[in-house]
């Protein structure tokens, strides 16, 4: 029998744990909550993986929606480049393809590999781990983006949201781990910059100094997700 990779084995591990935990109802230790893993994505080190552009961008509002907005693609661009960057420091970049050089393959190949920016993937802005395959034509889109470079992982940076509270804001980008063969997400989680008085006002926070700064923050703790500095 093959035994599973590292990511499996990780979520095999933590839905055992939940489920000793939730067996033992005549502890009378006081229930608590599992530790977040460290270094969740550290399995990927080594692996042929392929980060994916950033692909949406939103706004919390006053009433408690939230506002997509397609109006500033190249702040999109530059938060790939600064988590393309912090990785490449960390060491990790041997056998990691990272956005820019997606968008440039697929402008070699003339569109066969389709187009990085404008996946099909609006309903996974809030997706977690599943079995279930995410839907075509996402599934089609990712496996011939990563086809290229003779990978089976995607890391999908699928949506950034600037969030208002408080008088203090924030930004969150909603990461995927996706298999490109089984077109299964494998891993999810949100990724949370510090809380800023300088991201109160969700627009503001698109101000060159300001993102940029907010770009860099994100950028570290995703690589925290992998090697920890």
């Amino acid at each position: 029998m093959t035994s599973p990779n590292p990511i499996v084995r990780t979520l095999i591990a933590a839905l055992l744990g939940a489920t000793v935990t939730g067996g033992c109802g005549g502890s009378a230790s006081p229930k608590q909550e599992p530790e977040p893993e460290v270094n969740p994505l550290s399995a990927m080190v080594g692996r042929p993986l392929v980060i994916l552009p950033t692909q949406f961008l939103a706004f919390s509002t006053s009433s408690g929606e939230w506002e997509s907005s397609a109006d500033n693609p190249a702040l999109l661009v530059a938060l790939d480049e600064e988590i393309a960057y912090t990785l490449k420091k960390r060491g990790v970049q041997a056998r990691w393809t990272f956005a820019g050089e997606v968008a440039e393959s697929a402008r070699r190949n003339g569109g066969l590999t389709g187009d990085p920016y404008g996946l099909s993937a609006e309903r996974f802005r809030r997706a977690k781990a599943s079995d279930v395959p995410v839907s075509e034509p996402l599934g089609s889109q990712i496996r011939r983006l990563v086809a290229f470079r003779e990978a089976r992982y995607a890391l999908l940076p699928v949506e950034l949201r600037i969030e208002s509270q408080a008088g203090q804001g924030r930004a969150m980008l909603r990461l995927l781990l996706i298999d490109s063969r089984t077109a299964r997400i494998v891993w999810a989680d949100d990724v949370a910059s510090a809380r800023s008085a300088g991201l109160a006002d969700p627009r503001a926070a698109l101000a060159p100094g300001r993102f940029s700064e907010m770009a860099r923050d994100l950028a570290g703790r995703i690589a925290d997700l992998v090697i920890t500095q």
